[in-house]
């Protein structure tokens, strides 16, 4: 994982969930859609480029009926979502750990940061990444 910031803080156009997604993968913010500019064309964007990546959207968890899974994960991270502590009935995306602790907040004000969501009670979901296995197709080559 390596942090990366988040160039627009903005409650509608900001880009927190493509910061978090940048970071996860350790990409620069500009490799990564910015998600939120699709509307509501948004996810067949988010899973298409996840794929690219190698790795496949399994789906979204919620602390009332999911764990932290070890096995969705990005090499023990994952894109998880928050309150925002900046704007009143915003939704925030930062980078948690499989304890729940938020070890990248992309907004600068950095106000999540060392925070375990889980503990709080503040952890509103998270996404759920698997590796993709490689595939070989006789035709192709390796895939």
């Amino acid at each position: 994982m390596k942090p990366v910031d988040q160039s627009i803080v903005d409650p509608k156009r900001g880009d927190c969930f493509r910061a978090s997604i940048a970071s996860l993968f350790e990409l620069e913010l500009e490799q990564v859609p910015h998600f939120k500019l699709f509307k509501d064309k948004w996810f067949p964007i988010y899973n298409y480029f996840i794929r690219s990546l190698g790795w496949e959207y399994e789906g979204y968890a919620f602390p009332k009926t999911h764990k932290i899974s070890e096995t969705c994960n990005v090499n023990g991270y994952l894109c998880a979502d928050v309150p925002s502590r900046t704007f009143p009935n915003i939704g925030h995306s930062v980078v948690i750990d499989l304890k729940g602790v938020v070890v990248h907040d992309p907004n600068p004000n950095r106000l999540w940061q060392g925070v375990n969501v889980l503990e709080s009670g503040e952890l509103t979901g998270w996404h759920l990444l698997e590796k993709r296995p490689l595939s070989i197709d006789a035709d192709a080559g390796v895939s």
